[in-house]
């Protein structure tokens, strides 16, 4: 399971400061996380969008923006925490909103004054 966050942008489209839209909300997501002590690894390029690796409170996470082909202001980030091998079999889910990740990311998002949360949603 992971949690997806829908966020408009009040002023700058962060479209117009990158070629590729997802890259450049990519990039200020892993700033952020790292403003606010998380470690984090180099966005990666997927066919689906981009993928930051999250190490925090000895959890593994990953979170990141799908790609995107306009330049909309609606931005959505996906947040996930990395299941072992025991809880994808058995099915377990353990990824929420109030995940505290999930919540970090709400509330970088928040204080930014450029954006405005829209949604939080938990999707399978």
């Amino acid at each position: 399971m992971a949690v997806h966050i829908e966020f408009r942008a009040r002023a700058i489209d962060l479209a117009e400061q990158e070629l590729d839209p997802s890259k450049g909300v990519a990039g200020w997501l892993k700033e952020r996380l790292q403003d606010s002590g998380i470690e984090v690894g180099l966005p990666t390029r997927y066919d689906w969008g981009y993928e930051i690796p999250i190490h925090a409170g000895g959890r593994e996470y990953f979170a990141g923006p799908p790609s995107r082909k306009d330049t909309a202001s609606s931005w959505h980030l996906f947040v996930e925490k990395r299941r072992s091998l025991a809880d994808r079999v058995m099915g377990r889910t353990i990824m929420a909103g109030t995940e505290p990740m999930a919540m970090l990311i709400r509330e970088i998002i928040s204080r930014d004054p450029q954006f405005k949360v829209v949604r939080v949603q938990e999707k399978q």
